[in-house]
Parts: C-alpha cells; structure tokens; sequence
C-alpha cells in the first residue's frame, strides 16, 4: 500500500502522534510520502531526521505575488492545476491562488492508494481540491481535537463530511464533537494517540526530604493549557513546591508576569522548548505532572493529552482537571487526581495532600506506566489506523 500522509505543519516537535502514525505505517511494509503545508524550521524530533530522507516531504510553496510566474506555469502544463484557477469551481479562492498553492505539491506526488489527512483542516483542503481532480485516493481524516472543537461554523467540515470515505477521532471527547458537527456516524472511529513506553525510562523519584515538591507542566503556552491557574495554585500551596515550566507560546510573558505579581516568580521556572531526551530528562527529575486545562468560550479544550502519557509512561503520577479528553487518559485515585477546572484552591490543595504523602506519588507513578502500556500502546493503536487504511485504499 501506497499512502500520502497530508499534514498541515510538518516535522513539529509537538506534534509527534504524526510522527508515530508514519512509523506505524513504515513498520508494516507500506511506502509513505509526506506533504505538508508548511516546513517547521528548527529544533526537529530525532524521529523525524530518521525518517526524512524515505518520506520526502512535499511543501506548499505560497501563492503570493513573487510565486506567481511559477504557478502559472504550473497551470499551463497541467489541465488539473489549471482547473484550480476556475471561479466556478472554487470562488473567491481560485483568483486568490490559494487553492492552485495548496494543490501544487500534488501535482508532484508519485502514484498512491490511499490519503491520510492529519487534522479536519486538511482533510477539507483534499476535499476541495477532488473538485479539480486532485487528491482523488479514498482518505481517512484523523481529528486531533483543536480543529473540530474550535469550528465556529457548523457547516464547516460539510463538503469533507461529505465526500470523506472515513474519519477518526483521537478521543471519545473529540468523537462526541464531530458527532455534533455531522460527522456520519457509520464512517467514524475512535483511535486514540499512542506512545512507546519503553522509550520513557523509568527513574526512581529522589526523596522528598528537605527540598520542595517539584512539579512540572509541559505544554504549549496558550490559554487552553490553563497555565494560568496552575501558577495561582503555587501561591496558595502551604508547602514549599517548585514549578517547571516546559514549553512555550504566546502567553509566556503573561504568565511570568503573573507569577512576579504573585510573588512566587522565584518558585516557577520557565525552561522554553526543549528536545524529546531535554523533557524526559525533566520528567525523571519531577515528582509529578500537572496539567491544569480549561475549557475556553469557543469550546476549544485538552483533546487527549501526550504529556500526560509520556510523564506516566515514566512512573510519574499526573494531576489534570477534568477538561476535555483528560480523564481518557488519567484514572482518577488510580494514576493521579482528576480536579475541577478553574480552581487554583483545589489544585493547591492536592499538592498540599501528595507533598505530605509520597508513598501516593510512587503509586500512582506505577499505575500509570502500567495503563500506558495496557491503553495507550503505539504498536497496537498503529496496527488498528493501518487496518483501517488498508480496509479503505481496497
């Protein structure tokens, strides 16, 4: 089997469920070819050196005015791409030259049987483009929970929910949201993101004596991560507790801002994006994890949640609130405490409790590397979307 895996950015550090599907397929036996909408400069996942020079990533190249000669090239040597131009078929959009952009890297691909359209996004651009006789292969479209749970428009995925041959989504959360959208029931599934566990150490947590509990968080720094209330917890714990920051984004600067008005800006630390050893390295050296998402006006929430696996994956306990798909992941009382969104008190409260009682802390941790690799198992959720893919490519 022959399979195009449509991306919109690509390698992103922190999208590495892509990176697990590509390898999932390679694994069996099939070829891949990557095309991507953007190139991620950068630091890049080790996977994704490996596996650069056999997927051979397509990009789309823009369709500003300096790429025009290029693509009316394009458009004269190729009745598909020339198709792209038409208003008729395409609107507004064809004058802009955005769809004869997007469809340029297609027109570059090698013969295939099947697309795997990573995001709703992208699955309604191959959608659009079989209008010019583009992206023409059956496709499955994977939803990893941003692209549906932020869709303003109801009809927004209408012409993909419609000519789509199959959707999966990473969460049951995530099902419930398409399901809402109009997503045909008899053509969706739920397979969920996976890890390796064995590629996630286990380290022994050093004693909690004479020193405070070191928490970590490990997230893009956007709203929906509701890091915010995470830092608010840290004033009001009356234990000493340490908080690492791993990542980075947009509301950096709030939430340092935030915890100098605080007070606790000596307690939090701010580490930016690192490499996957660079945050396995601060998962071993962390009593737990947290993860303290929020649910946002538009609907946008935590879809699944990597961080939470890799951090249980290597024997540490999580506390997460009880947002989105989190509690997919966490088994409250078993591998950490589920919480109330929004609540710095309570959050504040369970550090409070596990700081006081370490031995939970070593529990959890040991239940938690062991659903990983019961649940959350990438060989086995790999093998069910390549199942799926054969089943559709025919």
């Amino acid at each position: 089997m022959r399979v195009v895996c449509f991306n919109d950015r690509y390698p992103a550090m922190s999208e590495t469920f892509v990176l697990e599907h590509i390898r999932g397929i390679m694994d069996r036996g099939h070829e891949l070819r990557v095309v991507a909408r953007q190139r991620v400069e950068g630091p890049v996942h080790p996977l994704a050196t490996e596996l650069e020079h056999v997927v051979r990533p397509l990009f789309v190249r823009g369709h500003s005015l300096q790429n025009v000669p290029r693509l009316l090239r394009r458009a004269l040597s190729d009745t598909r791409a020339l198709r792209c131009l038409d208003p008729t078929r395409f609107g507004r959009r064809a004058l802009s030259r955005k769809i004869l952009s997007w469809a340029e890297p297609w027109l570059d691909v090698d013969a295939h049987d099947v697309i795997l359209a990573q995001h709703g996004h992208e699955g309604q651009i191959a959608a659009r483009l079989r209008r010019a006789g583009i992206a023409t292969k059956p496709m499955v479209t994977v939803f990893h929970g941003s692209d549906i749970s932020t869709a303003s428009d109801p009809g927004k995925y209408r012409e993909l929910f419609a000519s789509g041959e199959s959707f999966v989504a990473n969460s049951e959360f995530t099902r419930s949201k398409l399901l809402a959208a109009g997503c045909p029931e008899s053509r969706l599934c739920v397979i969920p993101m996976g890890i390796r566990a064995d590629e996630f150490p286990v380290e022994p947590r050093k004693p909690l004596v004479n020193r405070p509990l070191r928490v970590l968080c490990v997230a893009r720094l956007v709203p929906v991560k509701g890091l915010e209330f995470g830092i608010r917890a840290i004033s009001a714990c009356a234990h000493p507790v340490e908080l690492i920051i791993v990542g980075d984004g947009p509301c950096r600067k709030d939430l340092a801002l935030l915890a100098d008005d605080l007070g606790v800006s000596h307690q939090v630390v701010f580490r930016g994006s690192l490499t996957r050893p660079g945050v396995i390295e601060e998962i071993q050296k962390s009593d737990l994890l947290m993860c303290p998402g929020v649910t946002l006006p538009n609907g946008e929430a935590e879809a699944l949640g990597v961080a939470p696996m890799e951090a249980m994956a290597c024997g540490r306990a999580v506390i997460a609130t009880q947002t989105g798909g989190l509690p997919e992941v966490i088994e409250g009382g078993v591998t950490g405490l589920l919480l109330p969104e929004r609540d710095p008190s309570a959050i504040a409260e369970a550090l409070d409790g596990l700081s006081t009682d370490p031995d939970k802390l070593d529990r959890f941790g040991v239940a938690g590397r062991k659903r990983v690799a019961r649940v959350f198992d990438a060989g086995t959720l790999n093998n069910r979307l390549v199942d799926l893919l054969e089943q559709i490519a025919g």
